[in-house]
């Protein structure tokens, strides 16, 4: 993982990691010392101290008084060096749920699931599964289970995993499937629970290539316009863009949306005919070749919604490879940005004078919030009411095991790179 000071003025920041199995104590794995724009990475930072964690999450908390950070986290593949970037997470309270944009099984790529209990008790969480590639076999359905507090569970083969928990989906055989996740906890809120998706395909020479997509949480969606930058089709690289419709019942009614493509070698002028894509709630659609089909080799895309009232998700995927079967296929996750007034910020804004210091005081219904969890891992107490102080960023890791790997960006590389 990576930390770095976004501010003109030194600032401390204590990293602490936790073990998924959701047993045994947080450690103290770094004090890091960053100067004005100081950017640091503790490399394999699970396994700093003895024993090593396989599985687990990481905390990244300012202790100085003053300044601001950001932090990331890379999970590097031990047989092809490919890697996954993941943001930090922000505490919020109240919201209902979490949206994983797709889940994949087909020959060439399946998405393993990854979910996290961040809390101080048990959560019983329902997985609706939307079926969008091949609805007629199967539409989909909905999946319980419950995870332990502190517990995070990596489930391999997600749709396998889902089909097998009695969602109505086709058999593995009968061809590809694709679709989306949303999840909820059944018992309080969504506050300290985590959702997102790895998606790979294996390399001839052993481990894989593949990308991640963290779970995007309630009112983090767009609802008017959402954009999508650095997105490039020439002869090293191709680009497709999805979006889904987060919806979850039939009460959220349908919208269409419209894709356009704004060409960046031509002064941002616009390029081809618009997409138009009607979605029912839940229903996933990716437009590949987006950009190529529309003669831009170097642009971004914009979603706006033109019919409906319902809240989506847009995002890019980059691929390594002029087309399908050329170089490796690796695939960069590209999420959207959006500026729709009722969105939250999404995750990976800077820490300032203390992320949890800043929610509202948790109602004692909500007693297992991100918050609680924290102070009592980190202080060594329960909650007790009131807000914990300090500057508390939190960005989820996984130390893959039997050579697994996912995207990477260059910051945070574990070999190092211009950046620090």
């Amino acid at each position: 993982m990576a930390v770095y000071n976004t501010s003109e003025e030194p600032i401390e920041v204590r990293i602490h990691a936790f073990s998924g199995s959701g047993e045994g104590s947080p450690r103290i794995v770094a004090d890091v010392s960053l100067p004005p724009w100081g950017w640091r990475q503790l490399n394999e930072v699970l396994q700093i101290g003895s024993p090593g964690i396989t599985n687990g999450f990481v905390v990244a908390e300012r202790t100085s008084s003053t300044g601001s950070f950001g932090a990331c986290g890379v999970i590097n593949d031990r047989s092809t060096g490919d890697g996954s970037y993941l943001l930090p997470v922000e505490p919020v309270q109240g919201l209902s749920y979490v949206n994983v944009p797709v889940l994949v099984e087909n020959g060439a790529f399946e998405s393993e699931l990854v979910l996290a209990n961040v809390t101080t008790l048990p959560a019983r969480l329902d997985l609706v599964y939307r079926e969008s590639l091949s609805p007629a076999a199967g539409a989909g359905g909905t999946v319980s289970l419950t995870l332990a507090a502190g517990e995070q569970r990596i489930i391999r083969g997600a749709i396998e995993f889902l089909r097998s928990q009695g969602a109505s989906i086709g058999p593995r055989a009968s061809g590809s499937c694709v679709g989306s996740l949303h999840v909820v906890n059944t018992e309080r809120a969504i506050s300290g629970i985590y959702a997102g998706a790895r998606t790979g395909s294996p390399s001839a020479s052993g481990g894989q290539y593949g990308l991640f997509g963290g779970g995007a949480f309630a009112a983090s969606e767009a609802r008017s316009e959402a954009f999508i930058y650095g997105l490039r089709a020439d002869e090293t690289n191709r680009s497709n863009v999805g979006v889904v419709h987060t919806g979850a019942t039939s009460q959220a009614g349908s919208i269409t949306l419209e894709l356009t493509a704004w060409d960046g070698d031509a002064s941002g002028a616009t390029k081809g005919s618009p997409e138009l894509v009607t979605l029912q709630p839940g229903q996933w659609y990716q437009s590949n070749g987006f950009l190529a089909n529309r003669g831009v080799r170097n642009g971004w895309v914009r979603v706006r919604r033109t019919a409906g009232t319902g809240a989506f998700l847009a995002y890019g995927i980059v691929n390594d490879g002029g087309a399908p079967g050329q170089r490796t296929g690796d695939g960069a996750f590209v999420p959207m940005e959006s500026q729709d007034p009722a969105s939250l910020k999404r995750p990976g804004r800077t820490a300032r004078s203390g992320l949890l210091a800043r929610l509202p005081r948790p109602a004692r219904t909500e007693e297992a919030t991100w918050a609680s969890f924290l102070d009592f891992l980190l202080a060594g107490r329960p909650w007790a009411g009131g807000s914990p102080e300090g500057g508390r960023a939190a960005t989820r890791s996984q130390e893959m095991r039997h050579n697994q790997g996912v995207e990477e960006t260059r910051p945070c590389h574990e070999r190092g790179s211009r950046h620090g």
